[in-house]
């Protein structure tokens, strides 16, 4: 089955899709009993093997934002196909024309999100900023011109540019993925950078990036480490942000 890559934000609400963001909650996965909707509506239950896929730009992202929303309803099997649509075709695999829509599950079969741990609110940045949570750690994913602020033209309904006071700038997201392949970073290498970052497993790790999308991948990358702990910032530093109280910052911290 096809769906886009909004379609736990919207719904069948095309107009909403990214990035047609008029307010941070359009960049959020839906409400509760909504997401458990519209996962059934694609045959999917808690007990459904589903294997993610992408096709297009970014597609590691792409997946990996989906495969975020179906952890975080608590689908006990979510796998990516690393490699995307483009690894499937060029490996020789069949490819089918169908476009019937999927046949709906008459529920999800669990109360959703069974994974709430997996979402991190504004409030859980919060307590870490204002340090209540001492074993948290952010980390902002972004390119280093939207962490220092330079660069404030990336969302075009963004109101301030930089970073969450006290984020960990992990490098460039592009590091998370080898582009030209549409695969993933290699792990190891990975897990040896986050390491002296300070990004480490004994720690409460908030990712997040500008909505959600390009967190979505450490988020999933950490979760293949064995992190126990990691959390995607729902809406990102376009949530973040557009509550005038909160503090933003542009100072550079690498661990």
């Amino acid at each position: 089955m096809g769906v886009h890559p909004s379609y736990f934000e919207s719904f069948n609400d095309t107009a909403r899709y990214c990035p047609a963001y008029s307010h941070p909650d359009h960049a959020k996965l839906l409400p509760a009993a909504e997401l458990g909707t519209a996962i059934a509506a694609l045959g999917i239950t808690r007990d459904t093997c589903v294997i993610v896929y992408g096709a297009g730009r970014i597609v590691p992202m792409t997946a990996a934002r989906v495969a975020w929303a179906l952890m975080y309803a608590g689908v006990r099997e979510v796998r990516i196909l690393d490699g995307g649509f483009t690894a499937w075709v060029a490996g020789g695999n069949p490819v089918a024309d169908d476009l019937s829509p999927p046949l709906p599950s008459a529920g999800f079969g669990a109360a959703v999100p069974a994974r709430p741990d997996y979402l991190a609110t504004a409030d859980d940045v919060a307590a870490v900023v204002e340090g209540k949570n001492p074993r948290g750690l952010l980390v902002d994913v972004r390119s280093r011109e939207e962490y220092d602020g330079t660069n404030t033209n990336t969302y075009p309904f963004f109101s301030k540019a930089g970073h969450i006071p006290g984020a960990v700038w992990m490098g460039d997201w592009t590091g998370l993925v080898n582009g030209a392949e549409d695969t993933f970073a290699p792990l190891p290498a990975l897990k040896e950078r986050w390491t002296a970052l300070g990004i480490e497993p004994g720690r409460e790790i908030i990712f997040y990036c500008g909505t959600g999308w390009r967190s979505a991948i450490a988020f999933w990358l950490a979760r293949l480490m064995g992190y126990p702990a990691v959390k995607n910032y729902d809406g990102g530093f376009f949530d973040w942000s557009w509550n005038a109280a909160r503090p933003v910052s542009t100072l550079l911290r690498r661990g």
